[in-house]
């Protein structure tokens, strides 16, 4: 994940396309280094693909796998909009089952309502030699 940027640079050398969509994820992170890890390790690879982007000058429209709980990515009808604030620059948040299925009809519907008004702005500049240090200290290995 931390390596996002590299790839997606290497693989565009040969290409046409004009835009390119990026899944990250979040569990799968979270299981193998620990929770911390795992979002810090999206909002440095977001930050690198937006850096590229600007650099190649092309589009690049992440895509955030996220489940509803915590460790998962933490995105359900409740958190939604503290999720929204987290990843500002994710273009398209994916949902699972337990998003419809474990909650209100009404709430579901209203969070995904704001999911589909999210527009998406660059990621606000971090200190990402602390938060790879912070990584470092906490990834399960």
């Amino acid at each position: 994940m931390l390596r996002a940027d590299e790839i997606v640079k290497e693989y565009l050398k040969d290409k046409d396309e004009g835009y390119l969509r990026v899944f990250l994820a979040r569990s799968d992170p979270a299981l193998n280094y620990g929770m911390v890890a795992a979002v810090l390790a999206n909002k440095i690879a977001l930050k690198r693909l937006e850096r590229l982007s600007y650099r190649i000058e092309r589009d690049i429209y992440p895509i955030l796998g996220a489940g509803s709980p915590p460790f998962r990515g933490n995105l359900s009808p409740a958190t939604v909009d503290h999720v929204l604030s987290e990843y500002p620059s994710v273009e398209t948040f994916t949902v699972q089952s337990a998003f419809k299925y474990d909650n209100p009809t009404d709430e579901a519907i209203a969070a995904i309502k704001k999911i589909k008004a999210f527009v998406r702005r660059p990621f606000e500049d971090f200190e990402e030699d602390f938060a790879l240090e912070v990584i470092r200290k906490t990834s399960l290995e």
